[in-house]
Formats: C-alpha cells, structure tokens, sequence
C-alpha cells in the first residue's frame, strides 16, 4: 500500500489504533479508561494518532461484536431487498429497538438476507465525536465481518462452510454460502454454548458440513471434533484485528467492496465517493493541466498564425508597392487592387470580372448541407483545394455510393461517377471527385450559409 491506512478498532476491553501500509500491520493501544465517553475516547484517539504520524487521512471505524445487531430474514425478492426502508422494518421484529432508532444493511441472498444493524445512540456520538476532533470516518463496519471478508479473499469456499472465530472472550460464528455469510452468531467462548449452536447448524444443514476454524483453544477445539456432522475440520490461527484491519484499510483506499457498511444517516454523512476519492482527485488534477495544456497549445497557435498573418500582410504591402511604388498603400489592399485592374481592363476593353476566390468553409458547408442524413455511411477524409473536392468513405452497399454522388449533384455541384471497392470484412469503400459548376456568371452551388 503506497500510503498509510488508519483503522480504529472497538474491542472488549476498550479501543486499539491499527496502521496498515507496506510493511504490514502494527496496533497501538488507545490510552482510554474503561467506560469512557466518546469525547474522551476521540481526544484519546486523536493523540494517539498524532504521536504516530497521523496526517489527517479518513479512517474506518471497526465496531466489535458488542454494539451490532445480527439477524436473518426473509425478503420477498430483490425488489424489496433494494428497498433499504422496507428491509429495515422487517428486521425491526428480529430487534429490541425501533427502526428509526437503527442503521443497518444487508447481505442480500435470493430469498434471505443477512441483516446488521447498530443502535443509533451508541455508536452515532462516538462517530460525531471523532469528526469533531479532526478525524474524519469514512467506513464504520463491523470488525468480524471484515475479518471474514479477508478469510473469504484468500480461500473462498464452494460448499457451504461453517467459520468460527475466537477472538477475547467470544467465538464468532458464520455460516457461509457462496463466500459470504448468511448467519452470524457471536457466541461465548464455552464449549458447551459451542456445541448447541453446531447441533442447531447440523440439523439446518440436514447434512454433513465442514468446519475452519481461526484460534480456537483446545477445549473448543474438541466440541467442534465432537460434532458427529462435521466431515472437515481446518484450524488456522489467524488473528481476527489483523484480518479485519487488512480489509478495512482496503475498504479506504476503494480496492474492496464491503459487505456491510454502517456509516449512513443518522450515524455519518457516509461519503459515497470516499473510497475513491483519491482517484478523483487525482482525475482531476489530471484534467485540470491537461486543460491548461490545451490552453498553453491554443495560445501558441494563436501567436503563430497571428505572425503569420502580419506576414502575409506585410508581403502584400510590398507587392503593392513594386507594383505601385507612387502609390501610398492603402488599408485594404485587395480592394485597391481590384479598382485598379477594373480600370486597366476598361482601358484595354477587356471588362472581365476578377476571378473570385473560393471559400473553402463555404464548400464545406455545401458540402455537409448536400450530404444525406438518413444513409450509413461513414466520410473518412475530405480535402477542399480551390474548386476541387474530395471525398473519401466506406458505406454498406456500391449503390450508397451512387446516392451521395447524386446528393451532391443536386446540391450543385460537378460530380464524377464514384469509384468503389469491395472491403475484405464487408461493406464498401468509395471515392468521390467533385468541383464547383462555373460558368459566365460564376454561377455558385445552393445551399450557401446565409
């Protein structure tokens, strides 16, 4: 990870700071007496963070097993699985609180859910707090869930898969389908409490199961091998606050999805960009110089065409002046010449029109004007030299070509029959040559701009 993450970790016996960052994990303990307020559990925190080079990032709140609410229940589809309201009153008959009094979210499956909620003024202060004293909470999730989510990431079972997870003075315990838990129970770290809740699995799985189990002691270990249902049992001894801090700080830098995520209204403003805020920012910065860039191009541009046209003006003065050297030059050159030339050809009898010239985004608004809007095809290169236009493109059909060739004469113009080729994929290329009708009165296409 290119930059340090910061996870506050709610545990039985008070709160712990995790720092996640190249090097891995490292815990500090929050110098916080038990049963502290939020205010002092922020103040606590805050000077924690500060001794240990905090810098103001957004950080995750992991809430222990203590302040959430589980329960699993039904839906009637993923209408009202979506419907974050309906589901929260439906889980307010698996609750001892109000639904107004909660924030919860779900783990939706087809025909269930798993359901976690905390209590609004339990957890709603101390979020409060921290954002008061300069610690803004991105993610507030429950610490097991994530531990689980990292256990899921490195191994995902196909078969349903029952987890416990000892962590102080409870047993975690999920019961997980498709990599993601259905069912989560936080148990007391007892065998025989352990054993009731196996035998109320087995008999909902109405099969055999397997087991992983994560730093179990050896008597629980032993109800578990007692459990005639389980056919699999793996112990590993991974610790459930690093595991948990690894994901949350995933969760911060928007690499990871969450299951569960408690930082919504009323408990926190729950940036819904924060995960990818860097990102965006980085985006737009991104577009900011690439617009200055543009701007710096623009300008340069400009300069140069702007000295280019002072150039042609001052070639055109001294054309004037080798061709009229008693003459003053005048503002508009191009006029004077014209005044000029009509009275040498009255002179001479010669009383031809000075040839105008073309305006080639004239042309090329004839030329798009001309063009049909109700025909696929696609115009790959078009060139405009004086009076000649060129046309290059690929259509579906040889007589596509046919029909543009028409267009533009009916528009106006000279057109040669068009030259097609076959495309090895499939449609057709096609070329077009045309030029502006000229004649005695230097007759010019319809369709010119008004």
């Amino acid at each position: 990870m290119a930059t340090m993450q910061w996870i506050l970790l709610e545990e039985s016996k008070g709160y712990r700071i995790a720092a996640v960052g190249a090097q891995g994990v490292a815990f500090w303990e929050v110098p916080v007496s038990a049963g502290a307020g939020p205010k002092e559990v922020a103040a606590a925190a805050a000077k924690a963070l500060e001794e240990n080079d905090y810098r103001g990032s957004p950080l995750a709140l992991a809430l222990g097993p203590k302040s959430c609410l589980a329960a699993t229940i039904r839906h009637q589809g993923r209408s009202m699985a979506r419907d974050r309201q309906v589901m929260a009153y439906t889980l307010e008959e698996h609750l001892p609180l109000a639904a107004e009094k909660t924030v919860a979210d779900f783990i939706v499956f087809p025909e269930e859910a798993l359901a976690v909620a905390v209590e609004v003024a339990l957890v709603g202060p101390l979020v409060a707090a921290l954002e008061k004293a300069g610690l803004p909470v991105q993610s507030v999730a429950p610490l097991p869930l994530l531990a689980l989510r990292q256990d899921m990431e490195a191994d995902a079972p196909k078969a349903p898969l029952v987890v416990l997870w000892q962590h102080e003075n409870t047993v975690e315990l999920f019961d997980v389908t498709d990599g993601r838990p259905r069912l989560w129970r936080s148990l007391a770290a007892e065998p025989n409490v352990l054993l009731r809740e196996l035998h109320v699995l087995a008999r909902t799985h109405r099969e055999e199961f397997s087991v992983r189990t994560h730093c179990l002691d050896g008597p629980l270990l032993d109800a578990v091998r007692s459990v005639p249902e389980v056919q699999d049992l793996s112990p590993h001894a991974t610790a459930m606050a690093e595991a948990a801090a690894t994901v949350a700080a995933r969760r911060l830098q928007g690499q990871m999805q969450g299951w569960i995520e408690l930082c919504r209204s009323p408990i926190g403003s729950g940036d819904p960009y924060g995960p990818i805020r860097g990102a965006l920012r980085a985006v737009t910065i991104t577009a900011v110089m690439l617009a200055l860039m543009v701007s710096v191009a623009l300008s340069i541009r400009t300069y140069r065409t702007q000295r280019l046209a002072e150039q042609y003006r001052q070639d055109q003065r001294e054309a004037f002046q080798r061709a009229l050297p008693d003459r003053a030059v005048p503002v508009g050159i191009l006029s004077r010449l014209e005044s000029e030339y009509q009275q040498m050809a009255g002179v001479t009898g010669q009383a031809d029109v000075i040839p105008q010239p073309c305006s080639a985004l004239r042309q090329l608004h004839q030329v798009l004007s001309a063009l049909p809007s109700d025909l696929r095809y696609r115009v790959l290169e078009m060139r405009i030299e004086s009076e000649q236009i060129y046309l290059e493109g690929e259509a579906r059909h040889h007589g596509d070509a046919d029909l543009l060739a028409t267009e533009l004469r009916n528009a106006g113009f000279e057109v040669e029959p068009p030259h097609t080729q076959q495309l090895a994929t499939e449609g057709v290329a096609w070329r077009i040559n045309a030029s502006t009708k000229t004649g005695d009165d230097n007759q010019q296409p319809e369709g010119d701009p008004k």
